[in-house]
């Protein structure tokens, strides 16, 4: 999504990530997001449209990110 648009939409946007141990050799990661619509027009297509379009970039940002670690981890063994 553009960051043109995501502006257009909400006059807040923020993520990160949360890390927690979870258990010896693994780790729960969370993406969290927030956003403050503009306005109820905002606030209605992110109800409506938006919020399954990101919550498929969620899980495509973690998929990734879980590829790479996992490939990383190939790598360091070998």
């Amino acid at each position: 999504m553009e960051q043109g648009m995501m502006s257009q939409f909400f006059s807040l946007v923020q993520f990160g990530f949360r890390l927690e141990p979870n258990g010896k050799e693994s780790t729960l990661v969370q993406l969290e997001f927030l956003y403050q619509p503009k306005n109820i027009v905002a606030r209605l297509m992110y109800a409506l449209m938006m919020r399954r379009k990101l919550d498929e970039l969620r899980q495509t940002l973690l998929g990734n990110l879980k590829t790479l670690i996992e490939q990383r981890e190939v790598r360091l063994k070998s």
